[in-house]
């Protein structure tokens, strides 16, 4: 089974974001507006979920997931009138306990305040939306997920902001005449990240 995610910060302007994913003086940081994204979400068939990165809080998830998975069983079994296989009890709560894992990251991440959509189980790579890219050593799948509404005229952005740049108001010009090209609504506006650039 395979399940595609999507990754949004809660904070768009952090150095170590702007360190660790962006090319060096050309980072864009795009502010999504959070109600579309979880209703495009949503028509999609994708799960919206804040990432959980204590561990005491990770672990009384993951004991609530086993209380459920055997509480199931223990219904089952009684619905059925025999023993059921734990594996069978897994397949039919796959999607949740992969959807659930999905959202579980390492607390040295903990300053990203990250949120995730997470989509169904894909369980056949020949779903028209599953495509594949060239990556770094190898080809990585992916699922097309659709930014803009039946709807919308474009994409729907709540504010941008350029990464630390030798030519920031150069790079905030074009990037405006090209989220107006692409019929995209910015409520905000584009800002400097105000991070002093320094050439490497």
């Amino acid at each position: 089974p395979m399940i595609f995610g999507a990754s949004f910060r809660a904070n768009g302007n952090l150095l170590s974001q702007w360190r660790g994913y962006s090319t060096h003086g050309k980072g864009v940081s795009l502010g999504f507006n959070p109600l579309h994204i979880g209703e495009l979400a949503a028509d999609q068939g994708f799960s919206v979920g804040r990432c959980i990165y204590g561990p005491a809080e990770q672990a009384d998830l993951i004991e609530q997931l086993i209380d459920g998975v055997e509480s199931l069983g223990i219904e089952r079994d009684a619905e059925v009138g025999s023993a059921r296989e734990a594996d069978e009890v897994f397949r039919e709560l796959e999607e949740d306990l992969l959807r659930t894992a999905a959202i579980l990251k390492n607390p040295a991440f903990e300053e990203e305040q990250e949120w995730r959509i997470v989509s169904p189980v894909m369980r056949d790579a020949r779903h028209r939306r599953i495509h594949f890219r060239e990556g770094a050593s190898m080809l990585v799948p992916y699922f097309a997920f659709e930014l803009a509404g039946s709807h919308d005229a474009g994409v729907h952005l709540d504010h941008v902001y350029i990464g630390p740049s030798a030519n920031a108001e150069l790079s905030r010009n074009s990037l405006r005449l090209y989220l107006q090209k692409q019929g995209c609504e910015l409520r905000e506006g584009i800002s400097y990240c105000q991070i002093p650039y320094r050439k490497r």
